[in-house]
């Protein structure tokens, strides 16, 4: 049983998944805008940090069967933290621009 867990809050990141079909198609560095429901009016900014550089099968939290079935990329959005208004836990939305 862990005793301590350390976290840098000031430094939230998000870890997602992106489908095999579209990981091409991302490159470190680039830009995310990051929705949280707790405030539909604003866009924080992110950016890819990490692509993971093996596939996995998709996460247990995936509702179909046939999103089970898919492989996906896990990636990485480190954000600034939104003036501490990103909190560790908070679910998201992401919105990523693919590159041609």
């Amino acid at each position: 049983m862990p005793v301590v867990s350390v976290g840098l809050v000031r430094e939230p990141w998000i870890r997602a998944y992106v489908g095999e079909r579209y990981v091409a198609r991302l490159r470190t560095g680039q830009v995310v805008h990051i929705r949280v429901d707790g405030y539909p009016d604003t866009a924080f900014v992110g950016h890819i940090s990490e692509i993971a550089p093996r596939a996995e099968f998709t996460p247990r939290a995936a509702l179909t069967e046939r999103e089970r079935a898919d492989l996906v990329f896990g990636i990485k959005v480190a954000t600034d933290g939104g003036s501490g208004r990103l909190k560790a836990g908070m679910p998201v939305e992401l919105e990523i621009s693919f590159l041609p």
